[in-house]
């Protein structure tokens, strides 16, 4: 028997999945670059707002600020628009959160041509 799921946008996904990670594990921490409802991680940041920063329109601090919580024992999730995950701190995911091998984990949703109501400067073009 094939078991048939519900369809939904991955950034849904993400913002259900590290609830129960949070749930699970205290050392979960979210940060978010401004996007929060966008990205869907407002649910984190309500359940559990002591786990959660948004660092604003400042996606090379939000890595930088990742990194810094992967050193200190801690499991950070970060979220943004695909584009602004990838294309601005690339040199710091490269450099500070890949060579020290740190437990970061970096969530870009919007990575489209078609993105809908956030606005065109969220896709990959």
């Amino acid at each position: 028997m094939v078991e048939v799921f519900e369809r939904k946008a991955t950034r849904f996904g993400f913002g259900e999945g590290i609830i129960e990670l949070g749930k699970e594990n205290p050392k979960i921490f979210v940060l978010g670059a401004d996007t929060i409802s966008s990205v869907v991680i407002n649910g984190f940041k309500e359940m559990f707002p002591d786990r959660f920063i948004n660092v604003g329109i400042a996606e090379t601090n939000l890595i930088g600020m990742a990194a810094g919580l992967a050193v200190a024992g801690f499991v950070p999730f970060v979220s943004t628009y695909g584009v602004f995950a990838s294309g601005r701190p690339w040199e710091h995911i490269r450099t500070t959160v890949c060579y020290s091998n740190l437990n970061v984990k970096i969530g870009g949703s919007h990575s489209g041509i078609m993105v809908g109501p956030d606005g065109a400067t969220q896709r990959f073009a």
